[in-house]
């Protein structure tokens, strides 16, 4: 109701036991690195959006900027 953004970082919990977008969150992020992947082979992370603006906002500035991941990076953490 005030116009401030809840950001959660559920990097310890992942999103296979606690999804934070559920509870009212509007942006949650995740480290690949550590509890996704399971290899620590690959410095990546993820951005999971409650919002299509939000999501089209960031996904913008992320092409933008180029922290785009690599196709190799990718299919590592899809391994894991």
């Amino acid at each position: 109701s005030h116009g401030i953004l809840v950001v959660v970082d559920n990097t310890f919990l992942s999103p296979y036991v606690q999804n934070p977008l559920d509870f009212g969150a509007d942006i949650v992020v995740h480290s690949v690195t550590k509890s996704i992947n399971g290899h620590s082979d690959v410095v990546m992370g993820i951005a999971a959006f409650n919002s299509d603006d939000l999501l089209s906002r960031l996904a913008f500035l992320q092409n933008a900027i180029g922290a785009v991941p690599s196709a190799f990076d990718c299919w590592l953490a899809y391994r894991g």
